[in-house]
């Protein structure tokens, strides 16, 4: 009977599955160690990093950075990428770049706006008030010297306007700024606060007979202007154009843009040779040569244009 009783049991031990070992529970700090251990699986950066190139430039430790940052706030990709700027990342990194939508862009677009208009402004720091004498007469009030410090004041306020028109119509056309032409901006708008230090010289009675007076407005004019093709050409090597056009129509419109300081820096042989009043009658010329010059260069660059158009390949 020992026999029998003992072959069903056997029997039912062949049938049940093998029991599996017990688990051995480790403590917390040891499962907290293993699972830093563990490698940890690979994220797809943001797309707009993936498009922009940038995640083969960052390390995979600021890459999980900027995706744990971007799941922790619920913004897109986009938007984590725009908000946290490339700072620190390798050397042959690429330097930050800020789209029209963002923050950023609008901050830079608002400092320098605010720059020609505090430049503007400082212009009328070189009108002196007349004595009370001066204010009996129109002509006693414009012999006091007022003349000329509103003949300044007009020629400098209608030059910064240009240049705050100019480079409005720079950004209007660009897709973002990087570094190098918010720098490059910054340099441009540098010599536009230099011209109300510049145009005290030329608008001081005592002073605007002065030659070097007409050589210093007329070298500040100048740099502002090639300062200001620098930002175009900056921003064309980062490719912060919206829609570039061929490099030839590019180079025409800097030729046209060479024809003000030309003019300029031909005034000051001529206020050392024959005085100031006539190195300011040169600047008049701008009156005729620029809208000429201007007309030329856009026949110009239209013809330019349609040419690339209709070949495969852009000049």
């Amino acid at each position: 009977m020992v026999a029998h009783a003992r072959a069903p049991a056997a029997a039912r031990g062949a049938r049940e599955p093998p029991r599996a070992a017990a688990r051995v529970r480790r403590p917390p700090h040891l499962r907290a160690l293993r699972a830093r251990g563990r490698a940890a699986p690979a994220r797809r950066p943001p797309p707009r990093l993936e498009r922009a190139g940038l995640h083969r430039r960052l390390g995979p430790r600021r890459r999980l950075e900027l995706t744990g940052a971007q799941r922790r706030v619920g913004c897109p990709a986009a938007a984590a990428a725009r908000h946290t700027p490339v700072v620190g990342t390798d050397a042959g990194a690429s330097a930050e770049e800020y789209g029209r939508d963002s923050v950023e862009f609008s901050r830079a677009i608002a400092f320098f706006d605010a720059v020609y208009a505090f430049a503007v402004t400082l212009l009328v720091v070189n009108i002196d008030p007349p004595e009370a004498s001066d204010w009996t007469s129109f002509e006693k009030l414009m012999s006091s010297g007022l003349e000329w410090q509103l003949l300044g004041f007009g020629i400098s306020f209608v030059v910064i306007a240009v240049f705050w028109r100019v480079n409005h119509r720079l950004v209007a056309g660009f897709r973002g700024f990087s570094s190098a032409t918010i720098v490059a901006n910054l340099v441009a708008i540098a010599f536009v606060v230099l011209i109300p230090f510049t145009t005290q010289g030329i608008a001081d009675i005592e002073t605007s007979g002065e030659p070097l007076a007409i050589a210093l407005y007329a070298v500040n004019i100048s740099c502002a202007v090639l300062a200001q093709s620098v930002v175009f050409y900056v921003a064309r090597h980062d490719g912060m154009l919206a829609d570039p056009l061929p490099r030839r129509a590019d180079h025409i419109r800097f030729l046209n843009t060479l024809t003000t300081p030309a003019v300029f820096l031909l005034s000051i042989p001529i206020a050392y040779a024959w005085g100031a009043d006539a190195a300011r009658w040169t600047w008049a010329l701008l009156l005729i040569i620029g809208p000429v010059a201007g007309r030329l260069s856009e026949r110009k660059v239209a013809r330019i244009v349609a040419e690339a158009a209709n070949s495969p390949e852009r000049s």
